[in-house]
C-alpha cells in the first residue's frame, strides 16, 4: 500500500516536471557555457571557486572529459555571523517579501547543521521562499535588503536557484527541485547580453546543481 502510495507521488511530481527544456538540451548547453568561459590568470578568488565548484559537479554528473581534472578543492563558504544566525532563528532574513542580501549562501552553510533550532528555522525560511516564489513567479525576490544591484541581484537568484536545488537533495523533496527548473527557465528568457564572467559561471552552476539533484531525485 505504502509503495503504491509512494509510486503515485513520484509519477505526480515527475508529471510537474514536465515542460521544462529537456536534460540532453541542458547538458549541452552547460558544456558550452564552459568551454566558451575564459578565465583570466588574476581572476578573483569568488570566481575561482565559483569554477572549482562548476567543476566539481560536472564530475559527479560524469561530464569532464578524461583529460579535464578537477585541479582544486572549491574553498567552503564562510559560516554566517551570529547576527545573521539570531535573523535566522527569528524568522527575520525573509521578510515582507524582503530578502536579506546574502542568505542563501548562509543557509546552503548551515544545511548539516545539527542544532535544531537552526533546522527549524532553515525549514521555515525555505518553505515561505517556496511559497513566495511559487506565487509571484518571475516577480519574486524583487526586494532585497540591503538593496543589491541589477548584477547583484541576479547573483542572489542564481544562488537561490542553487540552494533549492540543494535542499532538494537534502530532503529528497521534488517540489524545491521543481522550483529550481522554474526559476533557472525564467534565468533563460531573461538573461542580459552582457554579464560578467562570474554571472555566467553562477547561472552555469545553478543549471548543474538542477541536474545533479534531478539526477538524485527522479532517477
Amino acid at each position: 500500500m505504502i509503495r503504491k502510495v509512494l509510486a503515485r507521488l513520484l509519477e505526480s511530481c515527475a508529471k510537474r516536471l514536465e515542460g521544462f527544456t529537456p536534460p540532453e538540451e541542458i547538458k549541452a548547453m552547460i558544456l558550452k557555457g564552459v568551454s566558451e568561459l575564459r578565465i583570466p590568470d588574476n581572476a578573483d578568488a569568488k570566481l575561482q571557486n565559483e569554477m572549482d565548484n562548476l567543476k566539481t559537479l560536472l564530475q559527479q554528473l560524469g561530464w569532464l572529459k578524461e583529460d579535464q581534472t578537477v585541479l582544486a578543492e572549491a574553498l567552503p563558504l564562510p559560516k554566517p555571523d551570529e547576527n545573521w544566525r539570531a535573523l535566522l532563528v527569528q524568522g527575520r532574513i525573509f521578510d515582507k517579501q524582503s530578502w536579506q542580501a546574502g542568505s542563501a549562501d548562509n543557509l546552503i552553510c548551515l544545511l548539516e547543521e545539527s542544532d535544531p533550532l537552526v533546522q527549524q528555522a532553515i525549514h521555515r525560511t525555505m518553505e515561505a521562499l517556496l511559497r513566495h516564489v511559487e506565487v509571484k513567479r518571475q516577480k519574486s525576490l524583487q526586494k532585497f535588503q540591503p538593496p543589491l544591484t541589477r548584477p547583484q541581484q541576479r547573483l542572489e537568484r542564481y544562488a537561490i536557484s542553487i540552494l533549492f536545488s540543494r535542499y532538494a537533495r537534502q530532503k529528497g523533496d521534488l517540489r524545491f527541485l521543481n522550483t529550481a527548473l522554474k526559476m533557472n527557465e525564467w534565468f533563460a528568457k531573461q538573461d542580459p547580453r552582457k554579464t560578467s564572467m562570474l554571472e555566467k559561471a553562477c547561472r552555469l552552476r545553478a543549471l548543474a546543481e538542477q541536474e545533479l539533484s534531478a539526477r538524485e531525485l527522479l532517477a
